[in-house]
């Protein structure tokens, strides 16, 4: 990862700070996890403000484009991530809203010391993508199964009784 900017979140939304920029989606170590190799980029921007309130506000926009793999069939699939996601942050937790009053396009947040971009950036994407990416339905087939043909009668016990009397063969 060459650039891993770090930000604090009070200060950047004072100033009204903006921040941006793409990292290779194989530099994002959790995300990594997941790819079938190593093409892909993640573009993203950052910008804060503060409230009516005062309170910090920041916005994020990720979009990305890799490749991880089917859950169905096991090949590559292609995922396409466009997010957009805004954090409201309180000064202390027991002043975060009940989860009731929260709005529900923003997302509140107790105001951490600071806070790693490309952290926040691949929880975004994280969070966008399918617990089991897949290929569309009609785009794969699971792996054939011997077993689950119809003319297939599969007896998994049937050599245990060789195994158990293997005298009796021969009287």
């Amino acid at each position: 990862m060459s650039e891993d900017p770090v930000i604090d979140v009070r200060e950047f939304a004072r100033f009204d700070g903006r921040l941006g920029g793409t990292v290779a989606a194989a530099s994002l170590a959790r995300l990594s996890e997941l790819l079938t190799d190593d093409s892909g980029n993640v573009t993203y921007g950052v910008s804060g403000r503060l409230d009516g309130d005062g309170n910090p506000r920041l916005q994020i926009e990720v979009s990305s484009r890799f490749t991880v793999r089917c859950q169905r069939c096991l090949g590559p699939v292609l995922q396409v991530v466009a997010s957009r996601r805004e954090l409201r942050f309180v000064a202390d937790a027991s002043l975060l809203p009940e989860v009731a009053d929260e709005a529900p396009d923003v997302d509140d947040l107790p105001i951490p010391a600071a806070m790693r971009v490309l952290d926040w950036v691949e929880d975004e994407i994280l969070l966008a993508l399918p617990i089991s990416p897949r290929h569309e339905e009609c785009g794969c087939r699971p792996p054939p199964n011997p077993a689950a043909e119809p003319d297939a009668v599969v007896k998994p016990f049937a050599r245990l009784s060789e195994l158990r009397f293997p005298h009796t063969k021969d009287q």
